[in-house]
């Protein structure tokens, strides 16, 4: 009997080693699935950030101005403001050419009516 007490003993012990490390491994296991449930979880967060900033730069890339097209705005601002000048000054020298033909003719109806009232007194 004392070899089945032994075996016996000999297996339980065996058994208790074989669960602890089964356990262990277990566990093991477990912290390596959690671990990888992790990083899935970060790469879908960094490909969502990588989408948020693929959709910036083209949004960007779309909107975007170059320096030609600065250039050609501000030489098209720069000729209509020319232009602008141009006209306003058409106008002003207009007034002026208007106003010195009504003065002229104001004079001249001055010096007729100084003429008529010069014959008229003598």
């Amino acid at each position: 009997m004392t070899d089945d007490t032994s075996s016996g003993t000999e297996l339980a012990m065996l058994r208790g080693e074989v669960m602890t490390a089964l356990a262990r491994i277990e566990g093991d296991i477990r912290l390596v699935l959690q671990e990888q449930q992790q990083a899935a979880r970060r790469t879908d967060d960094l490909q969502a950030d990588v989408r948020r900033l693929d959709d910036r730069v083209d949004e960007i890339d779309r909107t975007r101005v170059t320096r030609d097209e600065l250039d050609a705005r501000d030489a098209r601002l720069r000729a209509e403001a020319a232009e602008q000048r141009a006209a306003d000054q058409k106008r002003a020298d207009r007034k002026i050419n208007i106003t010195a033909i009504v003065v002229t003719v104001v004079l001249g109806v001055i010096s007729g009516a100084i003429g008529v009232v010069a014959i008229i007194v003598n």
